[in-house]
């Protein structure tokens, strides 16, 4: 089976942390099911300045020569196409399927993909749905967009999500959460064709250690994320400042970094201004293996404070190390976290309920068991598993279209 990807959040040597779970997806593909992939990524080239029509000459002129590059990332075949970027998001599609459309042609001469499989209904839906109609093949979507709404405000960014969920054999949401909030916006007659899911993990990275004995008294609390709004971090500070209180010796460790500059910076001072300093440790952007020691080697709890998330990948992969995750009922979430040997649950932007969640699960810690943990994440989100249901869904789609 042939299958060409389409992805803009794909990792890239500008954001290697972008889209991991799109990458290891692809590989658990080819490793469990033999199927041949080609991946597709738009990468957006910026258009600003103050030039005689607001632009920087000099950026455009770059992003004008800007070309394709064909590269093989973990022994995947990538072709990074560069867009431009307008000042208007609902203005991002047109310039997206421009800048696919001749790459996927030359593509298709060479790899005569039988289905092609978007990541996200906007913008990879939309360009799906073109190659979809040109080749006469199925297509699939699987929704990451958090929160969804984001693709629902714009009319013509709605027009072009919606348009795509309905040309699609099959939506894929990751979650019941993000289900619930694409199903409206799919016609009554193809609601059966929405199927949740979940993202994977990979339990030959992600492992507990040989020994675990956590101390309730100097626990390690780690969090593992992007440092955007989205995620609360001013939440779990001040959640945090009130478990110092009780437990002085409790450490935190924020890991991720920030997108924009000066965040991190930002983050430092209120950190000061709690009176945390010596509490809490900043961490930027952290590969992959290095992510898999911290949660190994360097955490006893995994908190995830957030506003709200499609899945939560890292909670999965914290799980897989053994270790129990304490996180806000935001939409993924409740579909990982579903008993209390797993860790505990709160509501988002509770500063209290986020501190007594915390605090529960501390003194909890020596009766956490790390193998049983890890044994739960791998039998309901393996990489393996995932690659199967997937590959399943492939062989429907296609034998729906020829029938």
């Amino acid at each position: 089976m042939k299958v060409l990807v389409l992805s803009h959040l794909f990792p890239h040597p500008d954001s290697p942390g972008s889209g991991s779970f799109v990458l290891e997806q692809v590989k658990a593909l080819r490793d469990h099911e033999h199927v041949e992939v080609r991946v597709v990524s738009g990468r957006p080239r910026w258009r600003r300045g103050a030039g005689p029509l607001g632009l920087n000459l000099r950026l455009v002129r770059r992003a004008c020569t800007d070309r394709p590059c064909t590269t093989n990332l973990e022994q995947i075949t990538v072709c990074y196409v560069p867009y431009h970027n307008l000042p208007a998001y609902c203005a991002w599609g047109w310039q997206y399927r421009r800048a696919l459309r001749r790459e996927i042609e030359e593509l298709h001469q060479t790899f005569p993909f039988e289905l092609v499989h978007a990541h996200t209904s906007y913008l990879d839906g939309s360009m799906g749905v073109e190659v979809s109609t040109r080749y006469r093949v199925p297509l699939l979507i699987t929704e990451h967009t958090g929160p969804f709404n984001v693709l629902t405000r714009n009319a013509i960014v709605r027009r072009n999500t919606v348009n795509a969920l309905n040309c699609a054999e099959y939506v894929i949401a990751v979650s019941a959460a993000q289900r619930d909030a694409v199903r409206p916006y799919l016609s009554p007659s193809r609601r059966d064709r929405l199927k949740v899911m979940p993202n994977g993990v990979d339990g030959g990275l992600f492992s507990p250690p040989e020994r675990w004995q956590p101390d309730p008294k100097a626990p390690r609390l780690l969090f593992i994320g992007y440092f955007v709004p989205l995620k609360n971090l001013p939440v779990l500070l001040q959640a945090f400042r009130i478990v110092t209180r009780e437990i002085p010796a409790a450490r935190l460790t924020l890991a991720g970094g920030a997108p924009k500059p000066g965040g991190e910076l930002e983050l430092s001072r209120r950190i000061r201004d709690l009176g945390l300093t010596g509490h809490v440790r900043v961490l930027g952007f952290l590969p992959r293996p290095q992510v898999a020691s911290l949660l190994r080697d360097e955490c006893d709890v995994l908190v995830l404070p957030s506003q709200a998330e499609t899945f939560g990948c890292v909670l999965v992969e914290a799980l897989a190390s053994g270790k129990p995750v304490v996180a806000t009922r935001c939409g993924g979430p409740e579909d990982i976290v579903t008993h209390p040997g797993l860790g505990a649950l709160c509501p988002p932007g509770d500063v209290q309920a986020l501190a007594q969640a915390l605090l529960e699960t501390i003194r909890r810690l020596p009766e956490f068991r790390p193998q049983e943990i890890r044994e739960e994440a791998l039998r309901r989100f393996s990489y393996q598993r995932l690659a199967s249901d997937l590959h399943g869904l492939y062989r429907q789609a296609l034998g729906q279209r020829s029938a």
